[in-house]
């Protein structure tokens, strides 16, 4: 193993370490969580107890021992521990007591540290979307577009024809189905039908 080489830390270590049911909690701050796991680690195999001074709790975490106090002071206050003063110059003992947050609550499962799961969709389902948005717009205009032809038809001037006929001695064009605006125009009256719709309507 060289300085530098990736290293996978699962199970590696041993050392100071926060319980899952402790480190998401946000009624603690962050200085106690470490305070806490501290005197975890410091804890006697027999009696369970935890005594190491405040000094020593400062020097190994790297924060200032006025930091340390303020910490044991909010864990005791979340009765997380109950804390014995033996003597003027004898460290506290420390003693942890059983919490409700012990019972697996906000316990961090292991989709904590998974990553994300990716919910794109495949580019086929992205042009499937495309088409039937392109028919959701497309729709409306159409069924606007029948309205106007039938209108057209029931009010005596036959619809222009789907196919586009020949031009005539004149020049001029019928009108080519969906031509909606200038059909529009032309039942507002706005402007003239062309002489091939009115001729032909005329001589039915």
């Amino acid at each position: 193993m060289e300085h530098g080489q990736i290293i996978n830390p699962h199970l590696m270590f041993t050392g100071v370490f926060i319980p899952n049911w402790l480190l998401l909690r946000s009624e603690i701050s962050s200085s106690s969580k470490f305070v806490y796991a501290m005197l975890c680690w410091c804890a006697n195999k027999k009696t369970g107890a935890a005594f190491p001074s405040q000094e020593t709790i400062a020097t190994a975490l790297g924060i200032s021992e006025r930091t340390v106090r303020y910490a044991l002071v909010e864990l005791v206050k979340n009765e997380l521990l109950t804390q014995q003063q033996v003597g003027k110059r004898v460290t506290n003992r420390y003693f942890f007591l059983w919490h409700r947050w012990m019972n697996g609550e906000n316990e961090v499962t292991g989709n904590f540290c998974r990553p994300p799961k990716v919910t794109g969709k495949p580019a086929s389902s992205d042009r499937q979307n495309d088409v039937r948005n392109k028919r959701k717009v497309a729709g409306p205009i159409l069924q606007k577009e029948n309205k106007i032809l039938k209108g057209a038809g029931a009010g005596g001037i036959e619809p222009p024809p789907a196919r586009r006929p020949e031009p005539t001695s004149h020049g001029s064009e019928a009108i080519q189905v969906g031509q909606l605006g200038s059909i529009a125009l032309m039942l507002e009256g706005k402007i003239p039908w062309p002489e091939e719709v009115l001729n032909r309507n005329s001589s039915k």
